[in-house]
């Protein structure tokens, strides 16, 4: 019989829980092939919705595409080509551009640390009027950490 989760998690083989996650670096290209795919998935999307089209047509014994009228499927059929193309360039830039991070559960310590930390903020001057104390550290904890955390000392 298996054994439960717990179980496993107590032996004294099996660490924390970890698991790892590419990351990509270059969020532009992210958001590039994104905006690809969902093109893509809407372009085939056309391309079933026209030869579902066609087959009905037929099945309805329906009258044919007149001879001469453009058909769009195989416009669309080169579109989807050329973003399938797209779409694997920016994969392959995507990977050039990624870094392999490891996640592993820290049994609390993560909190410890944004308690100990506090991610640089702005603060309420004698006038009440908010001030930033560290700008440039409040962008980089914002950037780096989400606000979490200060960014200088978890590096």
């Amino acid at each position: 019989m298996p054994k439960s989760l717990s179980e496993l998690q107590s032996s004294p083989d099996v660490g924390a829980l970890e698991r790892v996650a590419d990351v990509c670096v270059a969020g532009k290209l992210v958001d590039a092939f994104d905006r690809v795919s969902a093109d893509l998935v809407e372009c085939r999307a056309e391309i079933d919705d026209l030869y579902q089209d066609a087959e009905r047509r037929r099945e309805r014994g329906g009258p044919p595409r007149r001879s001469g009228q453009p058909s769009r499927i195989h416009e669309l059929e080169e579109k989807a080509d050329r973003l399938a193309g797209e779409a694997d360039e920016l994969r392959g830039k995507i990977a050039d551009h990624s870094v392999a991070v490891r996640l592993r559960a820290d049994d609390g310590k993560w909190r410890s640390f944004k308690a100990a930390h506090p991610a640089r903020d702005e603060q309420a001057g004698e006038d009440g009027a908010r001030r930033m104390v560290d700008s440039a550290g409040y962008a980089e904890d914002a950037r780096w950490t989400g606000g979490l955390c200060n960014a200088a000392d978890l590096v």
